[in-house]
């Protein structure tokens, strides 16, 4: 079952920026427009804090983790960014923002969603040399 508000927000920011949205099993799925013809899928969920307030989370994904890549040049990179983190999640490098859904606004969370998307897409080129997702 989705969680309305994040629905709404979801439906209206795939509906601004032209692309599909989809959903299974509590994520959602967008395919963001970048620059050049590029796109970049982010996925977002509903989750809790430790005081149980709902956050909502974009994740992209960049690709497996590898010993050759520099996990401190990924650290040092993330005081760039303005919305997002570079993180690894189990085996696999990604990109993430956190915002709590009650005060979600969409034109913020715009903002979030293309910055995830735009350094996601940019450490794929960087790292992997191609497009993995």
């Amino acid at each position: 079952m989705s969680n309305l508000p994040l629905d709404r927000l979801m439906r209206e920011l795939a509906s601004f920026l032209g692309t599909r949205l989809d959903f299974e099993r509590g994520i959602y799925r967008l395919s963001v427009p970048l620059p050049l013809g590029r796109r970049q899928e982010v996925s977002a969920s509903v989750r809790q804090d430790d005081d149980g307030r709902q956050i909502i989370a974009f994740v992209s994904t960049v690709g497996a983790a590898r010993r050759d890549i520099d996990a401190w040049r990924l650290l040092q990179s993330n005081g760039h960014y303005v919305y997002c983190r570079v993180a690894l999640l189990g085996t696999v490098v990604a990109v993430i923002a956190c915002q709590l859904l009650h005060t979600a606004q969409p034109e913020e969370v715009l903002l979030m969603l293309r910055e995830v998307a735009q350094t996601a897409d940019q450490l794929e080129r960087q790292i992997f040399i191609a497009d993995q997702y």
